[in-house]
């Protein structure tokens, strides 16, 4: 079972054997630590480079309190950052965004084992940064109908890797932006643009509807610069400079060129509009779609509900069918003279008592000359209707 704990504090902690400092170079640009006699090391690198930690394997004592511990050296009012590690570990990699950091071991079971190696990463800072004046310069303000700031879109860094050297490279840029751009247009400068000048006011991750958002970072700066005293009544000059509309033309000309030296480019902003008038299409679409989904499922289920209820009322008519009592088997009515077929001897009607008065063969009177003198009446009501039908013959 692989376990571990990483924990971010700023806690002291026991006296360990020994102090050692390592420094990373170009010809020894990574180190490997080892449990030794080594209980305390601190890791360094030149300004701008960052140290990665890859934890080879690690195998320590937990239950004991048994760890190692890696933290980052603060300098300047920086917070501390601590990793905590014990039990077991392997091929695991971290990054930290410094340039120095202090390795402890504390352990007392002698199974310990643990490698762990450090690389440096990055590039350092170049030696030919503008030089920051010492003295105080007092900057202009913009007016209250004046904007002073652009905000800008820059690609290849997410807004959490821009720490304090990056920072201090990206000023750098800007200055140069802005002396070629004075230099170009003339400007009167009191002095020359330096990392003083630059205002950084923002610096945040862009939004998370943009392509590749998560490497893109949004900036928003100014550069006020101060004018030499004999132009400051030119009404060319007098107002302030380096605002929104010149600050626009200096990003589009000299922007690309200068962030190709951090590796970076300028992100091209999408068009809001489209990207809503596309999301809105495609929200349209996916309404529709489910509208279409349920209208074909409220469809069938109709139809195999029509085919239930026809079955259904089909069996019933079949049912109701059998059970209903046929019309030519209902009793006649009782002033009907009746043969001995139709014979009952259960009362129908009120008026009649019994049904089978004077016929029927539960009638004690009924004899066989009765039965005689009744199909004679019924061959005589035929012989009647044949005469009938020969008299219509005649007169046709």
């Amino acid at each position: 079972m692989i376990l571990f704990a990483i924990v971010f504090c700023g806690c002291l902690l026991n006296p360990v054997l020994s102090d050692q400092t390592i420094t990373l170079t170009d010809e020894d640009p990574s180190y490997t630590w080892k449990q030794s006699s080594e209980g305390k090391i601190t890791i360094e690198a030149d300004e701008g480079y960052q140290i990665a930690v890859h934890i080879l394997y690690l195998n320590l004592d937990g239950e004991n309190n048994n760890m190692v511990t890696i933290e980052n050296v603060p300098e300047d009012g920086e917070g501390t950052e601590e990793m905590m590690f014990t039990y077991i570990l392997s091929n695991m990699s971290y990054f930290f965004n410094y340039n120095k950091l202090l390795a402890q071991y504390v352990g007392t079971n002698s199974s310990n084992n643990f490698s762990i190696e450090f690389t440096r990463q990055g590039k350092a800072l170049t030696t030919t940064t503008t030089e920051i004046s010492t003295t105080t310069e007092f900057l202009p303000t913009p007016a209250e109908t004046e904007k002073s700031t652009i905000t800008v879109y820059i690609y290849g860094k997410a807004s959490n890797e821009y720490n304090k050297a990056v920072i201090v490279q990206l000023k750098n840029v800007l200055a140069n932006m802005g002396q070629d751009y004075c230099s170009v247009q003339v400007c009167p400068l009191n002095g020359s643009i330096t990392t003083n000048n630059i205002n950084i006011q923002t610096l945040v991750k862009c939004s998370v509807l943009w392509e590749n958002y998560d490497t893109c970072a949004s900036l928003t700066f100014g550069i006020p610069v101060n004018i030499l005293e004999e132009y400051q009544n030119n009404s060319l000059w007098e107002n302030y400079q380096l605002n929104e509309k010149h600050l626009q033309i200096m990003w589009s000309t000299y922007a690309s060129k200068y962030l190709e030296t951090l590796g970076l480019s300028v992100y091209p902003v999408p068009n809001i509009e489209s990207i809503f008038r596309h999301k809105s299409i495609l929200f349209c679409f996916v309404i529709v779609f489910f509208v279409i989904i349920i209208l074909v499922i409220r469809r069938v289920t109709e139809k195999i509900n029509k085919k239930r209820i026809k079955r259904k009322s089909d069996a019933v008519s079949i049912m109701d069918s059998q059970n209903r009592i046929s019309q030519a088997s209902l009793t006649p009515h009782y002033l009907q003279e009746l043969p001995p077929l139709f014979s009952t001897d259960f009362p129908l009607y009120p008026e009649q008592k019994s049904h089978n008065a004077n016929y029927g063969e539960f009638n004690e009177t009924f004899t066989d000359d009765l039965e005689d003198n009744y199909n004679i009446k019924n061959n005589e009501t035929i012989t009647i209707v044949g005469d009938l039908e020969e008299l219509d013959d005649t007169q046709a």
